[in-house]
């Protein structure tokens, strides 16, 4: 029953998802061991906002007992995440460490980070499953897309049978281990950023919040336990994750792995394999675990000497019943059993109650949503277990719960699963009508309608019109359709006066105030009687509305021959080429002997995505059938597409005789000849042979009966004559020598006969031909009939496939990858070419091939470098049955690396030529594949001096970091010139290695740039030596700049009296960073006695950070008198600024003077 209502409830719900979760396990709080924190002071005036945060992120430590968790297999089969066993957290933390570590996450360009960034660091073994390496990128992204907080945090994957150099326990299907970390006082900050970065709606929930300590039912507590990305969200840490840097006070950063040895599908686009598991799912649960999903349910009961603590999503975690009013003091549950639902204003979603490793409660961990197995509702893609052949994805009430765990997210444009929605067009009425209620109750209408509002838009104005005297209701809710509680709509604005007539205005002013994304209108019938309505919405302002485009291939399907009483399936693709999500509504059939296997509808088909349609022809009788499949979605262009659909029921074969004539499937490109072989499964006993193959003549075509030669098992002495005559179609005879008695086949299966064709050169790739074999006849000596089985193939007409060398360049002396790549890999099972080049100017390394994306790893290569000047490649599978193939689509085959010679002329350039192409499929079959040559060019560079200014300083440093973040890449020259330690590669080796150099530690092979830099015209900043005074048994001596603005690094050499004093400690304590943001940090190294040369890095990420304005100190140097020296006040130190370089973040110098 619906009950009506004067005030409207006002409340943005958005809705959220689930799939499998990990756990916070409790304990003591602390590191095993301690940690030194602090600076000594400037006395420079600081930012005491920045100073806060400062202090609270300098309190936050590592969480003891922050555990691992694991998926397991469940009692049904169901995958279940539980924390680890502590043999479990033991393995998970001996990790190898020699295993290294390579960001596989794309570089960015743009200049501002708009949001999440979540930067994979893969281990090598990953690196050789690409399809579990695209689909981790895949999962990152997917939260990145939803995540506006501009921040960066660092997750460690691996895939393969260990985890980072472990072998997996039995039984484990993955492992995730979080980087927990909080104090025993955290709450109060977490409030207080919680209310400054709130929404209006959010800060009515906020202020609600208890102040100072959280009442739960062990008692309240200020504690606080939480992953590290949600302290990032809420700017109590720094935004971006330093995992080196971090490590000693936050412990190691998240680590994510997965076994190779469990069937995962990796590829959700197609469907979920009945036998696998999902795994983009998995891991973008475990994902959302590390985001914040996370409780500190249970913790107690298993360790009662844990402190009661907190996480953030505890914070919205009762008991039944709760609301708003009751908001401050009602207990937070952290005891398991009962029931626990997550509330920031109505609806409440329950959750999962179980202790950390499962057991007591629902029997699930408390860091889920409640487990759909026990409900039937999936709430979303937290939920603790999975079923293999099962799709989850992200709902709205994931993105609510991490909306007021203090993230920025965006509404996805997708329905909430179940139930009915019209996709309405703005401006475009849409009619209705809604069944009479019972006398004094109301009924809510079915379906509901959705408009989308585009960003930028000023107004959603919705109008409702009944044809007659019924009072009917108007609703309206942001994200999800509206829902009957206690007998009332839940809806973000209502309009219920008495009448036929109703009208909702919405504008960035009103409560809550318009927002891009999905609105669900519901019409309520109060009677008397049934109601016709019309409903119009109208979106003003802002971008055209996105809409769906349908696109549906083939758009006709022929099953060819089927047999009476069995089936065929073909499949055909669904895809949405527009730009807002596209809803099937139905799939329709006029023929019974025609149904669609899958999937079921309604379904919905993101922007850019597809959806593989299965259907099946079961004919009845023998003879033609025809239908027509009829999809309707909500293209509002192309609401219905026709698909013809035609099939041949065909008269069921006689039971298999034990001889087989046979044609294998082939494939060829346009244009090029073919050989197909006719095989024979056993030619004992058979003196003579014939029958008819039969082809598309649009596609094949056979030149004639030279077209046709002998096969392995026809004696030479046997005659073979062809007839061609009828178009798409060759009459084969084989006859014996007339002998007595009569010659037979030689025995075992072979051969008979050869065919060459031609390939169209218009035939389309992916087209097919049948090759079909009739009129099969054979004898024996003694002209009895030998029964012979025909089975047929299909040839497909293949891609072209061009194999090319792309332009290269490099430097003499360098070390220089060239990769070969292959236009489509699918099919090929072996690959062999020549390459060829200058000698004078290449020279092959030692190991000079390696394995590229395009080949599994399974296969081998070998490279042979006898011949000066070329290299022959050799691409081989294992010798397993079916041989294996290339994976699909375009990318390396191999990568070869070759020194360039020292004496190679700048300018001088090398042919790079591909010859001897020889390719194979599985069935030994050539494939043709042509060339694509290419060309090195040998550049003039000097390694580390990236802007080529003749010396190698901190800007060339900036240069380089600017290009390993993505915000500004480089190329040619100075590409080459970042390849400091000239291996061939540009990454973080090189940074280091310039740092080397800059620091005096391994100079290069070039003059000091500190010695050799120009002097620069009038510089108005300077930098001097401040104030010394003594420190912790230390002369502190500050180095002070007059204004740093827009600095991004800096080198610095001091000079001081070695004869008096020396630094003070470890190479680490000699320097301390002054009034620094966070991520900067100085190296320093003592050149000789006196003299010590300091470097200042910024943190490495896009866009490049810079030093605040105003003058300050950027460094506090320590020193301490050498033995025998008497101790003296500081201001007697003879301690200066030999050279100073400041660079700002394009890498330009910025002019800077010694002392006024």
């Amino acid at each position: 029953m619906l009950e009506k209502y004067a005030q409207s409830r006002v409340g943005r719900v958005l809705g959220i998802l689930v799939l499998m979760a990990a756990v916070l396990g409790g304990g003591a709080w602390g590191l095993e061991g301690s940690h030194a924190r602090g600076a000594v002071a400037s006395g420079l005036a600081q930012d005491a906002g920045a100073r806060g945060v400062s202090l609270l992120a300098e309190q936050l430590e590592a969480h003891a007992a922050g555990g691992g968790f694991v998926l397991v297999e469940g009692p049904e089969g169901e995958i279940v995440c539980r924390e680890a066993t502590p043999e479990e957290a033991a393995w998970m933390r001996r990790r190898d460490p020699t295993v290294p570590l390579h960001v596989i996450s794309p570089l960015r360009t743009n200049q501002q980070q708009t949001g999440l960034r979540i930067i994979l660091r893969a281990t090598p073994q990953l690196k050789q499953f690409p399809q579990a390496e695209a689909a981790f990128l895949r999962a990152a992204q997917t939260w990145e897309r939803l995540i506006r907080n501009p921040i960066t945090i660092v997750l460690d994957v691996d895939f393969g049978p260990t985890r980072f150099g472990q072998p997996y326990p039995p039984g484990v299907i993955g492992s995730t281990g979080p980087q927990l970390i909080g104090n025993q006082n955290g709450y109060p900050d977490v409030r207080t950023q919680l209310l400054r970065g709130a929404s209006p709606q959010e800060t009515a929930v906020y202020n609600a919040l208890p102040q100072g300590q959280v009442p739960t039912d062990l008692g309240p507590t200020a504690a606080v336990v939480a992953p590290s990305a949600v302290l990032r969200a809420l700017g109590l840490i720094p935004p971006v994750a330093d995992p080196d840097g971090e490590r000693s006070q936050f412990g190691d950063p998240p680590s994510i792995g997965f076994n190779s040895n469990v069937p995962f599908d990796f590829n959700p686009d197609d469907g979920i394999d009945p036998d696998k598991i999902d795994f983009d799912a998995t891991v973008v649960h475990e994902i959302g675990h590390a985001l914040g999903f996370t409780s500190q349910v249970g913790v107690r009961e298993l360790n009662p000497s844990a402190p009661v603590a907190v996480s953030v999503w505890d914070l919205f975690r009762f008991r039944p019943g709760v609301t708003l009013a009751a908001f401050s003091t009602r207990q937070r549950i952290l005891s398991s059993g009962g029931e626990h639902v997550f509330f920031a204003g109505p609806p409440e979603l329950p959750l999962s109650t179980g202790r950390p490793d499962g057991s007591g409660g629902d029997g699930q961990q408390a860091s889920h949503w409640k487990d759909d197995a026990l409900t039937g509702q999936y709430i979303g893609i937290m939920d603790p277990t999975a079923t293999r052949g099962r799709r989850e994805t992200i709902t709205e009430n994931d993105l609510r719960a991490l909306d007021f765990m203090g993230y920025q997210v965006e509404a996805q444009a997708q329905p909430p699963p179940g139930g009915d929605v019209v996709d309405l067009t703005s401006g475009v009425p849409q009619t209705g009508s809604i069944p009479a209620p019972s006398p004094g109750q109301g009924v809510l209408g079915s379906p509901q309608y959705r408009i989308q509002v585009p960003a930028g838009a000023t107004q959603l104005r919705v109008q409702l019109q009944a044809s007659g005297n019924q009072d009917v209701d108007l609703y309206v809710r942001f994200g999800q359709k509206i829902e009957i509680q206690g007998g009332r709509a839940v809806a973000d604005y209502v309009s219920e006066s008495p009448t036929g007539t109703e009208t909702i205005t919405v504008t960035p002013s009103s409560s809550p105030p318009l927002r891009e994304g999905a609105y669900f209108i519901a019409v309520a019938n109060f009677g008397p009687g049934a109601a016709t309505f019309t409903v119009t919405a109208t979106v003003s302002g802002g971008q055209p509305p996105a809409q769906p485009d349908i696109d549906v291939q083939p758009t006709a399907v022929d099953f060819g021959n089927v047999t009476v009483g069995s089936t065929a399936d073909r499949t055909l693709t669904v895809r949405n080429v527009g730009s807002a999500s596209l809803t099937v509504t139905g799939m329709n059939l006029d023929n019974p002997r025609f149904t669609v296997v899958s999937p079921s509808t309604p379904f919905t088909v993101s922007a850019g995505g597809q959806q593989a349609v299965i259907v099946r022809f079961a004919p009845a009788v023998v003879g033609p059938q025809s239908g027509t499949l009829r999809i309707q979605s909500n293209d509002p262009d192309e609401a219905t597409v026709t698909v013809s659909l035609t099939g041949q029921g065909v008269a069921a074969q006689p039971p298999p005789s034990g001889r087989t004539l046979s044609v294998p499937d082939a494939s060829g490109e346009p244009g090029r000849t073919v050989t197909i072989a006719v095989n024979l499964s056993e030619g004992s006993g058979i003196s003579a042979l014939s029958f008819t193959l039969s082809f598309n003549p649009a596609i094949l075509s056979i030149a004639g009966p030279s077209a046709v030669s002998r096969g392995s098992l026809v004696p030479d002495t046997f005659s073979i004559s062809a007839n061609t005559a009828t178009v798409g179609r060759v009459q084969v005879v084989i006859s014996p020598p007339l002998t007595s008695p009569l010659p037979t086949f030689r025995s075992g299966s072979g051969s008979v006969v050869t065919l060459t064709f031609q390939v169209a050169s218009g035939a389309a790739p992916g087209t097919t031909s049948p090759l079909a074999l009739s009129g099969i006849s054979a004898s024996d000596a003694n002209a009895n009939a030998v029964p012979i089985t025909p089975q047929n193939g299909t040839f497909t007409v293949g891609v072209v496939r061009t194999l090319a060398v792309a332009d290269v360049q490099g430097a003499a002396g360098a070390t220089v990858s060239i990769p070969i790549t292959l236009s489509e890999g699918a099919g090929i099972s072996a690959l062999q070419f020549t390459i060829g080049f200058d000698p004078t100017i290449l020279m092959p390394t030692a190991n000079p091939v390696a394995l590229g994306s395009l080949v599994p790893s399974t296969f081998t290569v070998s490279a042979n470098t006898a011949r000066a000047g070329q290299i022959t490649v050799v691409i081989s599978p294992p010798l397993t049955s079916p041989l294996p193939t290339f994976n699909s689509g375009s990318g390396t085959v191999v990568t070869l690396s070759f020194q360039v010679a020292g004496s190679a002329t700048p300018g001088a350039t090398s042919s790079l030529t591909l010859s001897n192409i020889s390719a194979s499929d599985r069935n030994a079959n050539p494939v043709a594949v042509t060339a694509q040559n290419g060309r090195f060019t040998v550049l003039t560079v000097r390694r580390g001096d990236i802007n080529q200014d003749g010396v190698i300083n901190v800007q060339d440093l900036i240069l380089l970091i600017r290009h390993l973040t993505g915000e500004s890449p480089l190329t040619g020259a100075a590409l080459q010139a970042a390849d400091v330690n000239g291996d061939g590669q540009v990454n973080v080796q090189d940074v280091v290695r310039l740092i080397q150099h800059l620091t005096g530690e391994r100079p290069l092979a070039i003059g000091s740039p500190l010695e050799t830099e120009a002097a620069r015209d009038h510089p108005t900043r300077w930098v001097a030596i401040g104030e010394r005074f003594w420190s912790e048994g230390a002369i502190v001596v500050p180095i002070v700049i007059s204004d740093a603005a827009g600095g991004a690094g800096a080198e610095v050499v001091i000079e001081y009296d070695a004869t008096k004093v020396r630094p003070a400690g470890d190479p680490e304590d000699w320097v301390k960073a002054g009034w620094l943001p966070p991520g900067f940090r100085w190296y320093a190294r003592e050149v000789e006695p006196g003299r010590l040369r300091l470097v200042l890095v910024p943190p490495v990420h896009a866009p490049l950070p810079t030093l605040p304005g105003g003058m300050r100190a950027l460094a506090h140097l320590r020193f301490v008198p050498v033995p025998g020296v008497q101790w003296q006040e500081p201001e007697t130190v003879s301690v200066r600024v030999r050279r100073f370089v400041l660079a700002d973040r394009e890498g330009r110098l910025i002019p800077v003077r010694g002392e006024p």
